[in-house]
């Protein structure tokens, strides 16, 4: 039987027929069982990997409820954006593994306007509005624009100078 513990030994057998000749190949009639389990192994990381994932936005989904049981407001809000980001970024498969997707969504109707990601349908919360960020940057964008037209126009000049004085 495979499990993930067999990789070592999977990996050994894969590098010791590796390293046979093509005349030594030829005598192993069992080739079939290492690609088997090469192949059975590999889809046991898949499953791993996928069910990691899973895990890890079913923990953000339980800090959901924390936040919830908190009452503060702000908390709940970060939360739930924090479990719906991690919850989109999950492939269909992995989605399925989540076994507490119904606490998100119960949270996200009772606090509307807490969820700007894009929901399963690919429909918006109806709440949600974009916002325009606030870089820092105070800088006037005319007083950049005049610069590399002040520029533009001192290579301007100097080119047909130069080619003036070529000539």
């Amino acid at each position: 039987m495979v499990t993930l513990d067999s990789e070592s030994a999977i990996k050994a057998a894969r590098a010791a027929y590796d390293a046979l000749t093509d005349a030594q190949k030829e005598l192993v009639n069992n080739l079939s069982v290492l690609t088997d389990a090469e192949t059975k192994l590999a889809q046991l990381k898949k499953e791993k990997a996928d069910q990691d994932a899973a895990d890890a936005v079913i923990v953000k989904i339980q800090a959901v409820e924390t936040a919830v049981a908190s009452g503060d407001k702000a908390a709940i809000r970060q939360a739930i954006r924090a479990a719906r980001a991690a919850y989109n970024s999950l492939t269909s498969a992995q989605k399925k593994l989540v076994t507490n997707y119904s606490v998100l969504t119960e949270a996200e109707k009772a606090y509307p306007g807490t969820s700007n990601s894009t929901k399963p349908g690919g429909s918006t919360s109806a709440d949600s509005t974009v916002k325009s960020f606030d870089t820092g940057d105070s800088s006037r964008m005319t007083l950049w624009m005049g610069c590399v037209l002040l520029s533009a126009a001192a290579l301007t000049v100097l080119t047909r100078k130069r080619k003036r004085s070529a000539e």
